[in-house]
């Protein structure tokens, strides 16, 4: 039996040492996995690092635009107050051409008037100096 009872622990040697064989595969295979979930995960981390820089640059980006845009409304309010001034000034410059042209228009008639009179007066005293 002794015999036996060595080939059955001989038997269960090989079988433990087959057992520790695919152990040691799978042990490897673990590491192996691992390694490349490090390398993953490193790579993610790379990536994120990028897109955290990316979205600073971004915000920064965001930043200047809202004070380029807070500008450019600054400056259109400013455009709209010479805007609404100049219209204020044409339409008093309008008034006052309409006014203008009424008192020259006066003014052309009383010319007209006076013309007309030192036409008569004229033609009176080359009449008197005539006679």
């Amino acid at each position: 039996m002794s015999e036996d009872r060595l080939d059955r622990m001989e038997a269960l040697a090989e079988q433990i040492l087959e057992g520790l064989k695919e152990t040691k595969q799978a042990t490897n295979d673990l590491v192996e996995g691992l390694k490349e979930t490090k390398q993953t995960t490193n790579n993610l981390v790379e990536g994120l690092k990028e897109t955290k820089q990316t979205t600073n640059n971004l915000v920064e980006g965001l930043k200047e635009t809202r004070q380029e845009t807070r500008e450019f409304l600054e400056g259109l309010k400013e455009t709209k107050q010479l805007t609404d001034s100049n219209a204020r000034a044409i339409e008093a410059l309008t008034a006052q051409a309409s006014e203008d042209r009424k008192h020259q228009e006066k003014d052309r008639k009383g010319i007209y008037l006076l013309l007309g009179q030192l036409t008569r007066s004229t033609e009176i005293l080359h009449q008197y100096k005539n006679t």
